[in-house]
């Protein structure tokens, strides 16, 4: 029988943990989405001209928070989006959830 992989929570890394839960196995690290963090940060830069402030992210925080977006580009190189169940195109999803392969929570507290 197969085992479910399963990482015991460190810190505030819920992003790192809910994506090696979903994919069952240990495929990212803090460092790993990190630098996707601070890829997209450059693209967005460069985007509005650089008129953001340079050492500020949206997308990765000291203690280990990363955006929705950095989620979904890593994702990416699997071939699996990650789509928000609130948005108006996920009605089927919504309506029948067994169509899905899988559902990453977030729970604001």
């Amino acid at each position: 029988s197969r085992l479910i992989y399963h990482e015991r929570q460190r810190d505030q890394l819920c992003g790192v943990h809910a994506l090696n839960a979903l994919l069952q196995g240990p495929y990212f690290s803090a460092p790993d989405l990190s630098a996707i963090g601070l890829e997209l940060d450059a693209t967005e830069r460069s985007l509005l001209g650089g008129s953001t402030r340079p050492n500020a992210s949206e997308n990765v925080d000291e203690s280990g928070n990363f955006s929705i977006q950095v989620l979904s580009k890593a994702l990416d190189v699997f071939g699996l989006t990650l789509s928000s169940l609130a948005h108006p195109n996920e009605g089927a999803a919504r309506e029948d959830a067994n169509r899905e392969m899988a559902f990453v929570c977030n729970l604001e507290r």
